[in-house]
């Protein structure tokens, strides 16, 4: 089952990374090239992933050693992920690039210790890496990996606490350490390894306000903190809301959007977000599945407001374009198109979006729901009432 994007930390405890030298090194190698490096984030983050990638693959054939570019293109391939997170071609290339990346940062380090360059993008890819294995519930390695990255970056912090970017990595980690289970939780703590939401708060601010490479992803994370962990609402609308405008063709800024202004308690201001990101031809997609979850959301916030026509209509058409992966893992598309039916009278159509229910992962209870509504709706079938477009009583 995949789990939310940025819930990426989990357990160990193992030794910290060696430290950096004592002298405080040349950063300035760390943004090397920056002008092209900026221009494949201003491409990445308006979605135009083909060109942001083009641009990072000639760098690297440029310099094949260069440990600079195979960070950015695991960067791509995440953002490729994000979009569709049920692509095995996605996740297949996303861990190529980071295995890629390791390796590469690796053999600069095995050959020069104090590599800065590498060291920094060798921090940044296991950041990476795990938010992937948290998106794919794998707890364990996602600390893993989260560890290791907060540590290289503390060391770098520790030489020079104006390398902004670095807290990006030590940030997340602050405010997510404690949403870990409880045993984990426990042993983070003991390991010495637990964090503190204020601080990260304040650490991904500074990464957003004076970070160079780390600025956008850096306000995403926190936008996202303040979405689903603090709750709230009105700044995380206030920060997707200003990535919507300055990333037009971004979906994934839309989509946050509009999560945020349903989760306030307004889906009537969700819906026009929904409808101008389906509806504007500049807008990018990686696949048909991200089209697919825009409008899961339209169609849930038409049913927050009871328009259950309009809301069914907006699942089947979902459905339509949804991988079988997608909707497998997620049985609440099914059960919520089956209540929109269900409140619009058509008890035979619900009956079917009941059923979808139970060939998918059980996850929720949503089993449980989907029988009990099928009991339900078998007695207003049995019943041989009209099957009309009135609404149930509110």
């Amino acid at each position: 089952m995949r789990v939310s994007i940025y819930r990426m930390m989990s357990l160990a405890s193992f030794l910290v990374l060696s430290t950096l030298s004592n002298a405080v090194g040349d950063f300035d190698i760390i943004y090397r090239d920056k002008a092209i490096y900026d221009f494949a984030l201003s491409r990445l983050y308006d979605y135009d992933l083909d060109t942001a990638e083009g641009t990072v693959r000639a760098l690297i054939v440029r310099d094949s050693l260069d440990p600079k570019p195979y960070f950015f293109l695991t960067l791509i391939q995440w953002w490729r992920l994000v979009g569709d997170n049920y692509s095995k071609s996605n996740i297949t290339a996303f861990l190529r690039a980071a295995r890629k990346s390791l390796d590469v940062d690796e053999t600069k380090l095995r050959a020069l210790e104090d590599d800065l360059e590498a060291k920094f993008y060798l921090g940044a890819t296991y950041g990476y890496l795990a938010k992937y294995y948290m998106l794919s519930n794998s707890q364990l390695d996602a600390y893993e990996f989260g560890r290791k990255s907060k540590n290289i970056f503390d060391d770098f912090v520790k030489s020079d606490d104006t390398l902004y970017d670095a807290y990006l990595a030590i940030g997340t980690y602050n405010c997510y350490a404690g949403t870990l289970p409880s045993l984990l939780r426990i042993l983070v703590s003991v390991a010495g390894m637990g964090g503190n939401t204020e601080n990260g708060i304040q650490q991904l601010k500074l990464a957003a306000d004076s970070g160079c490479y780390a600025r956008v992803e850096a306000l995403v994370t926190l936008g996202y903190v303040k979405l689903e962990l603090q709750k709230d609402y009105g700044q995380a609308t206030e920060i997707f809301e200003g990535l919507s405008k300055r990333h037009e063709s971004n979906p994934v800024f839309k989509l946050l959007l509009a999560i945020s202004y349903r989760k306030s308690g307004q889906p009537g201001k969700a819906i026009p977000v929904c409808l101008s990101c389906l509806g504007d031809s500049a807008v990018k997609y990686v696949s048909s599945n991200q089209r697919a979850s825009i409008l899961a959301e339209l169609a849930y916030c038409y049913m927050l407001g009871r328009e259950y026509e309009q809301a069914a209509a907006q699942y089947r058409l979902c459905c339509s374009m949804a991988s079988d992966e997608l909707l497998v893992e997620s049985p609440w598309i099914y059960y919520n198109a089956g209540l929109c039916e269900e409140n619009a009278r058509h008890f035979m159509k619900a009956k079917t979006w009941y059923l979808k229910v139970l060939n998918c992962g059980d996850y929720f209870g949503y089993h449980s729901l989907a029988r009990k509504s099928l009991e339900r709706v078998e007695r207003e079938i049995g019943s041989n009432r009209p099957t009309d477009s009135r609404q149930l009583p509110k």
